[in-house]
């Protein structure tokens, strides 16, 4: 893929098996786990309600305990870089070529929201997964911040059809 300059970007380091169909960089596990923890507080009342409603029960309820409007706002920008990952080829268009191109900005925000939200509602950090939560945080911003691939990936898109 080239850049506005039309120099080749470098991707020194990666075998074939890191590329895709379209010869763009894969999205690493790492990456995807971490956008996935991000968007947990939107993903994981999906998931549960919908598990709930093909069990018919309702055990499942205890999942979504803390979860509130605040905690899904914080999902947001991750949310948009899941969508964009998975409308990521050739005939996609210039939103989620624009939400790709500065995902790991919106990484960085949704973990920044995150802590900022885990810190201010917090009483008592040893109890339950609060500290776990804010470490799981801090280590996907030091992840975005820090990854050659992380930037790699991010800046590789495939090319528009017909080009």
């Amino acid at each position: 893929m080239a850049d506005k300059n039309n120099n080749q970007y470098q991707f020194d380091g990666y075998t074939p098996a890191d590329f895709d169909a379209n010869l763009c960089l894969k999205v690493p596990p790492l990456l995807l786990a971490s956008i996935f923890y991000l968007s947990r507080h939107l993903l994981m009342p999906f998931i549960t309600l919908a598990i709930q409603r093909k069990t018919g029960t309702n055990e499942m309820d205890y999942l979504l305990k803390g979860i509130g409007g605040l905690h899904m706002l914080t999902s947001i920008p991750s949310l948009f870089i899941l969508t964009a990952w998975i409308k990521r080829s050739r005939k996609s268009g210039s939103l989620v070529r624009w939400i790709w191109a500065r995902a790991a900005w919106f990484l960085i925000a949704g973990a920044i929201l995150d802590i900022t939200l885990l810190s201010s509602m917090t009483k008592d950090w040893l109890k339950g997964f609060a500290t776990a939560q804010l470490l799981l945080d801090v280590y996907v911003l030091i992840y975005v911040c820090w990854s050659r691939k992380v930037r790699d990936v991010f800046s590789d898109f495939p090319q528009p059809s017909g080009k």
